[in-house]
């Protein structure tokens, strides 16, 4: 009779949880091919290192991304991006807004 109610508890515990139990696998996968890389490389981007040399990283703090905002070439590179983006926005919704006014 014991042996009987063990069983009962864990089919009790399988109704509750069984959402959990098939949600599982997706869930260490989005872990460990999205937020682990996601964090690994935010981490480094705090440090200085070369894949081709075998020295530890060295951390430099906010030295890249000051590097970086201070670039022409990338400033100028985000202002072109922002602009075609822009301007791609505004030609699909006019004319999709003139399709369907067209169509209608």
């Amino acid at each position: 009779m014991l042996s009987g109610n063990k069983n009962n508890t864990i089919g009790n515990w399988m109704n509750r949880n069984i959402k959990y139990v098939f949600i599982l696998p997706s869930v260490f996968f989005v872990i460990i091919m999205i937020i682990f890389p996601l964090v690994y490389n935010l981490i480094m981007s705090f440090n200085q290192w070369s894949l081709s040399s075998i020295t530890p990283p060295k951390f430099i703090g906010l030295e890249n991304y000051i590097k970086l905002l201070t670039d022409e070439r990338f400033l100028i590179s985000v202002w072109r991006t922002l602009y075609f983006s822009f301007i791609g926005l505004v030609i699909q919704v006019f004319f999709g807004s003139l399709f369907c006014t067209i169509s209608t």
